[in-house]
């Protein structure tokens, strides 16, 4: 398990920076025509985006172990947020973009936190390297990403 969790932390944080750098680019190409706070709150979320990576590996890992709670509550948590801020905007009468960016930003923290205190309690990996671990990891999922359009084109 813990060689599992250093594998996959560190395809996380790599995930998080090809995101952001490419965001970074096609953020201003694809949104410049659009009011000014459009792309300036698109970047704001931008960097948040890594957290949604990296944090959606330790309930990948408790799913794993089939510690199905922890993993189902740790699934619900971004929706919650964002539907429950949503709920307290639309009472409120507001509908702007900064504070739903927010709000969405708050559940993604939210999760990133919850689900690496689940683990810890859970699963409690220590960071184990191995490389053979990160090649298999990274073989498994070009094998499954690439795998999806070939059987697409056999139906």
């Amino acid at each position: 398990m813990s060689e599992i969790w250093a594998a996959s932390a560190t395809i996380g944080v790599i995930q998080g920076l090809v995101v952001v750098l490419a965001g970074l680019w096609l953020i201003p190409t694809i949104l410049g025509a659009y009011p000014p706070h459009v792309p300036r709150w698109s970047l704001i979320f931008l960097m948040v985006t890594p957290l949604i990576i990296v944090g959606g590996y330790p309930g990948n890992l408790l799913q794993g172990q089939l510690k199905m709670v922890p993993f189902n509550i740790f699934r619900v948590v971004p929706a919650a947020t964002y539907a429950a801020g949503l709920a307290v905007l639309w009472i409120l009468g507001v509908s702007r973009l900064d504070v739903i960016v927010v709000i969405h930003m708050a559940g993604i923290a939210l999760l990133f936190f919850i689900g690496y205190i689940f683990l810890r309690l859970v699963a409690n990996p220590r960071w184990s390297w191995n490389a053979a671990a990160v090649r298999n990891l990274l073989a498994y999922g070009t094998k499954t990403h690439l795998g999806t359009p070939k059987q697409l084109r056999k139906a």
